[in-house]
């Protein structure tokens, strides 16, 4: 398999960011040929169950092995990585090996990144930023905690 993204979660701990993943896993299998790298996820099980010819949960060293060559049709492999060390290893890969990868980070970040991340951050070809809308988190701290209201 040649998978169109390589996703990483290389935290042996499960956090926010690897339940983010979790939950995506299975939804981005039915559209888009994914190689997973890193701990096993229920939503990698899943997706694996439900999408096999377009799941594959690689080894670090076959994501960089699979990452050498650019797509069959010429396209560059997208790397989706969430955390510092992994955004490392991707420009590495790309800026000194020169790998055909295209790098997209997702934040999910509620305060200013120090400057190290946000330098990483400002390296990657793309940035989705998870928005979240603060009537919505004032509405449901109310529901939760009415004495706070």
């Amino acid at each position: 398999m040649s998978p169109d993204i390589i996703i990483t979660n290389m935290k042996k701990r499960y956090t926010g960011v690897s339940g983010t993943i979790n939950a995506l896993l299975p939804v981005q299998a039915k559209d888009f040929s994914i190689g997973f790298v890193g701990q096993d996820l229920p939503g990698a099980q899943l997706a694996q169950q439900h999408s096999p010819h377009r799941f594959a949960h690689l080894t670090i060293w076959q994501a960089i092995g699979v990452s050498r060559t650019p797509l069959p049709d010429g396209r560059p492999r997208i790397w989706h990585v969430r955390r510092d060390p992994e955004m490392m290893l991707a420009i590495f890969l790309r800026d000194v090996l020169r790998f055909p990868i295209r790098l997209v980070f997702t934040s999910a970040a509620k305060h200013r990144h120090s400057w190290f991340p946000r330098w990483l951050i400002s390296k990657m070809d793309g940035i989705a930023r998870q928005i979240r809308d603060r009537r919505f988190r004032a509405h449901t701290s109310c529901q939760r905690h009415r004495h706070f209201c």
